[in-house]
Parts: C-alpha cells; structure tokens; sequence
C-alpha cells in the first residue's frame, strides 16, 4: 500500500482479485469504514491495481467491473487496475417504492473526494458495481474505438490472403480420398459454391466449425498496425485496454507492430470497428465478408471534437512549424481515392477549416504518376482552436502531442521574431524553437531555419 498527496494505492500480487474483493467488501456497512481509517483524510482516492488479472468481477450477477492498465504521469505501469463505477443505494422511498441512488464515479476513475451521505442502517445498503462502458461512462469506450479507427486508418492493415488450401475433410466424400467422391448432392453445391468464389459457407451449413476455412477467395490473416519504436507507447495503449493482441519489435528496424491473429479477436474488432473504417475500406469490407458481417457504411463527415481525427494525426499527421509564415501548423496527406476524396473535416476543428490541396506525384523507380490529397491547417488565428481540440482529445505520439501543448506558449511570444536577434526577446523566441524542434527529433540538425535562430 502505497501513500501520496492526492490518492491511496494498493498493489496485490494474487492471481484474481474476488479474495481482494472479500476482504474489502465483504461486510457492504463496514467497507465505507474501512476504506475511511486508510483514507483518513476521506479523500476517497482509492485504486486497486492487480498485476496478473485480467477477468472481469461482479459482486451480483448483473453488475460487472472491468479492468483498465494504470497509467502515472510517467507512463503505463506494469500493473492492471481493477476499477468500478460505484453506486450507494439509499433505502427505497416507501411513498414512491422507488429506490434512491447516488452516483460516486470519479472521472479521474478513483472513488470520490468527499463522501458526505449519512449511512443508512446497515442491512439497507449496499455497494454496487455496475459495468465499464455503460451510462455516463459509453461515451469513452466509444471515444477509444473512435480514435482506434483513425490508428487503423492511418497506419493499419488487414492481411488480406487468397485462400489456397481448402479444407474438404467436413465434407461428406467417399472412402477414397484421392476420388474427391462427393456423396450428397448438398456437399456439391457448397463446394462448387466454393470454386466458384462465393465466400465462405453460411451458419446454418450442416458441416459444423469447418465453415471459416472454406473461404475459397480470401481469409484474414491478421489485423496489424506498424508504427515507429518512437510512437510505441500507442501501440502498448491498444494492446493494455482491449488486452488482446501482442507487439512484435523488429529486429532490423526501428519499427514495433501490435498484431491480433486470432479468429475471435479478429472478429471482435470486426464488429467493434464497423462503420468507423473510413480508408482501409477494402480490406475492411473483405473482413467483414469472411466473418459473414454486414458491412455499415460510415459517415464520411467528421464531427467536431471526433478522436478519429486525432488517430490520424497519431498516424499520419505532422505538426510542422513555418518559419515564413512564423506559425503551427497541423496537416494530413493521403493517397486520392474514392475513399479519401469523401472525407470532410469542415467541422472536426470548430471555427477551424483546412485548406485542401490536391497534388500530383511521380514515383521515380516505376515513373508513374498518382495524385494525393491533402487537408492543411495553416493560419494564424486557427492556431488557438487547434490547440483546443488537441487538449481536448490528446495524441498519444508524445512526439506530437509535445508540439502541439506548446501551440499556446508560442502565440504569446510569436511576435519576438521582430526582435533584434541580440535582445532577450528574440532569446526567448529562438529558445523555445529550438526546444520544439529539438524533442524527440534527431534529424533536428538539418531543419533549413535552425541556423537563423541560433
């Protein structure tokens, strides 16, 4: 158990967390007493962390907790915390016969700072766990799948491989299995269906666990997402709240790729990505055919505060500064297709709309030519409003998100440019570029404008 100014913490080494749970609350009147003698400030901020548990607990068969990775300001630690949206249930009004209840969620998931409610007598009351991801709190698994969808977007893959083995054995043949005999004409049909390539077999096929395998055109493979060893941490964000998957390093470059493999795990994000899936739609729709699911087409109008914006950026975007323009500025650049040419991030950024740009480029190996279509965020005035978003929903490249939280210092000393560049001023000016350019950055050196502010 550990004590610090603003929370209390208790780290248990057991392999499940219901004999913590005994221990705390075993005795609903005597928990709240108990949690006030290790809190005695009755602050209430209390998280148990376990460091091998990764099943989700109930104290009655309908109310369920789940389990989320603990995170300081340094970082995620290498334990999982157990944390439950709490509700202390008053006695119910004998006029109304409607119970009374109190919320005592804390949005920093701790239990409150202050409890003030009276007690009711003890055999009136009770604690109860009500599940993660329901409610007040939807809202931010929705937020985490949001922004996952921008991460698969951006730098995502579904392994896509055409199915060269198909598997007959569920099929009824013949005892010569070099004859192929089929002996009913209802196995015909589903293997000439096969051939024929259209898709795998349907649920109600006589021929049981075998049908996933008979997708005569494609399978998936594998989900992926590859990103640089320098934005690894959103890789370990993905793997530490789904707790499926693993992160594979590369042994001969600086890259790290969380892969999920499995048919479940697969299908699982199937279902809780479809219809956010905007530019890998190919191979999304492809994934949703091999696990018989129907496609939902998704909105290609961004809305405000949307963190699928900020898993592109995550991914795909660049915060760059214009030492011309003397400004911050924020971009995206895809491959033009029937895909991207429907993105519309007019209202993603209130107050804010990018400039589009379309552009031609020429592959110098193969000489040929493809068009790419960029949305750039580059005025002064939007530099504020950007900021806001990027608070607001954070990027986990710490690379990044740095340059972004440093928007707002840096419209308060922009105008030190005009300095003479041997006044404290056009100091403070080319201090705080090169501190910007210099983190986690080291190609610094050969940034154009590094050796007129040094």
């Amino acid at each position: 158990m550990g004590l610090n100014n603003h929370c209390s913490a208790i780290d248990y080494m057991l392999g499940t967390i219901f004999l913590v749970y005994y221990l705390l609350f075993k005795y609903r009147y005597t928990a709240i007493i108990y949690l006030s003698k290790i809190d005695p400030s009755r602050s209430f901020n209390l998280l148990l962390n376990s460091e091998n548990n990764n099943n989700t607990v109930s104290i009655d068969k309908t109310n369920w907790t789940n389990i989320q990775s603990a995170e300081n300001c340094k970082g995620f630690s290498e334990t999982i915390r157990q944390l439950s949206n709490l509700e202390v249930c008053k006695p119910s009004d004998t006029k109304t016969k409607k119970s009374v209840s109190e919320h005592v969620r804390d949005p920093l998931l701790c239990l409150p700072r202050t409890l003030d409610t009276p007690l009711p007598p003890a055999n009136t009351n009770r604690i109860r766990l009500r599940e993660w991801g329901t409610g007040g709190e939807q809202g931010k698994d929705s937020d985490f799948y949001q922004w996952f969808a921008g991460i698969i977007d951006g730098d995502g893959n579904f392994d896509i491989r055409k199915d060269s083995s198909l598997f007959l054995h569920n099929l009824p043949f013949s005892a010569n299995p070099d004859a192929y005999e089929l002996k009913s004409s209802e196995g015909q049909r589903y293997l000439s269906q096969a051939y024929a390539g259209k898709g795998s077999l349907s649920n109600d096929t006589e021929f049981g666990e075998g049908r996933e395998c008979m997708s005569a055109r494609f399978i998936l493979k594998a989900i992926r997402i590859k990103l640089h060893n320098r934005d690894v941490r959103i890789l370990t964000r993905i793997q530490n709240y789904l707790h499926i998957g693993r992160i594979r390093s590369d042994k001969n470059k600086p890259y790290s790729i969380y892969i999920v493999s499995t048919y479940d795990e697969m299908k699982y994000l199937i279902n809780r990505l479809n219809g956010l899936i905007r530019i890998k739609v190919p191979g999304f729709k492809k994934s949703c055919a091999y696990f018989n699911i129907e496609y939902i087409e998704p909105d290609y109008n961004i809305k405000a505060f949307d963190p699928y914006f900020s898993g592109l950026i995550d991914t795909d975007g660049s915060i760059v500064f214009n030492y011309n323009s003397n400004r911050i500025e924020c971009n995206l650049e895809f491959q033009y297709n029937d895909y991207t040419k429907k993105l519309n991030f007019d209202h993603t950024i209130p107050y804010y709309k990018p400039y589009i740009l379309l552009r031609k480029h020429t592959n110098k190996s193969s000489r040929k030519e493809y068009k790419s279509i960029a949305f750039k965020y580059q005025t002064v005035k939007g530099m504020i409003y950007l900021y806001d978003f990027f608070i607001k929903n954070r990027l986990f490249s710490d690379f990044k998100f740095y340059r972004a939280t440093k928007i707002k210092e840096f419209i308060l000393i922009r105008d030190y440019n005009n300095e003479p560049k041997n006044s404290l001023e056009f100091k403070i000016y080319s201090d705080f570029l090169l501190d910007w350019i210099q983190y986690k950055n080291p190609s610094w050196l050969k940034v154009p404008f590094v050796d007129k502010i040094r």
